[in-house]
Formats: C-alpha cells, sequence, structure tokens
C-alpha cells in the first residue's frame, strides 16, 4: 500500500512537471493582440527609417516584426536658429518602438552606456520575446530636415508616455 501511494504521489508530480507544448512563433497574433490591447487615442504604424538602425543592429533576426505604437500626446522641438532666435515647433507624438523577436533570438544589445540603446524587454516565453522603447515619433520629417539645416541646437523634453501602464499591459496582452 505504502508502495503504491509513492508511485501515485510521483506520477502526480512528474505530471506537474511536464511543460505543456511551446507555442510556435507568431509575430502577426502578438501583434494583434498589442494592439487590442491599445488605449483611445492610439494607433499602430510601420516604422520609420530611423528605426532601422536599432533593427539591423540588435534585431537581426530575420524574423523580427518591429512597429511603432504613436500616442496622442503632442510633444514639441525647442531650436535655435543662426541669428540667435528661439523657437518652439509641436512637431512630435509620443510613441513606442516595439520588436518582437523568436524566443530562442537573445539581441546582441551595447555593451557601452555611449551606444544609443534604451529599450527593454517585455515579455519573454519560450516562443517570442518582446522588447520596447519609449520616444518621440515625428511625422513631418522634411520640417525636421530643414530644421535640423538651419539649426545650431535642438532639445526636447524629457519622454513622458502617457499610457503610464504600457510595460505591464503588452506582457499582459502577450500572455494571452
Amino acid at each position: 500500500m505504502r508502495l503504491t501511494i509513492h508511485t501515485i504521489v510521483l506520477w502526480f508530480c512528474v505530471g506537474c512537471s511536464v511543460e505543456s507544448p511551446t507555442k510556435p512563433y507568431d509575430a502577426q497574433t502578438a501583434r494583434s493582440n498589442i494592439v487590442a490591447a491599445l488605449p483611445s487615442g492610439w494607433t499602430v504604424t510601420s516604422p520609420p527609417w530611423q528605426q532601422d538602425r536599432f533593427t539591423t543592429a540588435y534585431f537581426s533576426h530575420p524574423q523580427t516584426e518591429a512597429f511603432l505604437l504613436v500616442g496622442p500626446g503632442s510633444n514639441y522641438v525647442d531650436w535655435t536658429d543662426r541669428a540667435g532666435s528661439s523657437h518652439r515647433e509641436h512637431l512630435a507624438k509620443e510613441c513606442l518602438y516595439i520588436w518582437l523577436v523568436p524566443g530562442v533570438f537573445k539581441p546582441a544589445f551595447p555593451r557601452f552606456l555611449s551606444e544609443p540603446w534604451g529599450g527593454q524587454q517585455l515579455y519573454s516565453s519560450r516562443a517570442i520575446r518582446a522588447y520596447g522603447h519609449a520616444s518621440h515619433h515625428i511625422a513631418d520629417t522634411n520640417r525636421m530636415d530643414t530644421i535640423m539645416a538651419e539649426a545650431t541646437r535642438i532639445s526636447s523634453p524629457a519622454i513622458r508616455i502617457s499610457w503610464t501602464s504600457w510595460q505591464r499591459d503588452i506582457e499582459a496582452s502577450l500572455k494571452k
């Protein structure tokens, strides 16, 4: 009798420790789940060329899915022209850069703080990893190019994302 109880307990423990089969990498479903979690006023768009350096430098896996979540919050650019006059133009919107990669892929992030990386891992499973980075999205790139050509100084305020629970919400959307 004692041996039977031990056997049952052993089989129960073995059954508990066996993980369910891993879901395959499905970036489109993950992206759809993230988009479904967006608050009112937020939209999804393709990444601009500026994101390419992050994508190619860090997210080199051929199945990388990269996109932008653009929020309603406006942001400005302060700049000084060659004559010394100061200007403020509301050219930017709050945004989140998002990268989805297969779970087995680990991006090669910079070793030195001087390199341009400010993102963070939002979610990780055997099937998928998600990374995000809060930034500004400049829709009028022609105007920004003009400012950059004429400016002696350019600055913008610290990035503040109106979707305060974005990390937690994106993680929860990917657990579905």
